[in-house]
């Protein structure tokens, strides 16, 4: 799943891993852990700016897996496990 960032002034470009110079970032695109996204624009004077950002990427949890098997009409046993 992607997700659009945006910044403010409009007009400059992303960097970083995962980003595309439009703001389209991609987690499934980065490895686990601290990534930086940088962004770059012009100033009203014609300067460069450049702003930074860190972000974490965390795995998606595994669901847990759900053994219905010893369920009766008057009990109910559920087992939880992951895989």
């Amino acid at each position: 799943m992607s997700v659009q960032i945006f910044a403010e002034p409009s007009g400059g470009i992303f960097i970083g891993n995962g980003i595309t110079q439009d703001g389209t970032f991609t987690p499934s695109d980065v490895v686990e852990g601290p990534t930086t996204i940088t962004y770059r624009f012009l100033d009203a004077s014609g300067c460069e700016q450049i702003d930074t950002v860190m972000t974490e990427v965390i795995a998606l949890p595994i669901a847990p897996i759900l053994d219905c098997s010893n369920l009766t009409k008057s009990s109910a046993s559920f087992v939880w496990y992951s895989q």
